[in-house]
């Protein structure tokens, strides 16, 4: 049986974003990207809530092709773009 890891960037005082749903609390760094790196390389498969998925999947399917992208980016999409996906949600109805 597979495991279920649940991961969640966190604020000090306990906010998982700002009111407009701005992350900018979370600092990338090199021991961040070696941390997620690592984790996404010991996955199978990915869950999804729908907001997170949007958003994700917008950000990491360009990273790919983007000249501005830093190195650790480029390695974290390609292991994380052809994984298997699922999301929850009511109102979704096709995820590409």
């Amino acid at each position: 049986m597979s495991r279920i890891i649940s991961t969640h960037w966190i604020s000090l005082d306990g906010f998982i974003s700002g009111p407009a749903g701005e992350l900018d609390f979370v600092r990338g760094d090199g021991q961040l990207a070696e941390y997620e790196i690592g984790l996404v390389s010991t996955m199978g498969h990915l869950l999804f809530g729908r907001k997170t998925y949007e958003q994700l999947s917008f950000y990491w399917s360009q990273i790919p092709d983007n000249p501005a992208a830093a190195d650790w980016e480029k390695v974290y999409a390609d292991k994380l773009n052809p994984m298997r996906k699922s999301v929850v949600s009511t109102s979704l109805r096709t995820a590409s």
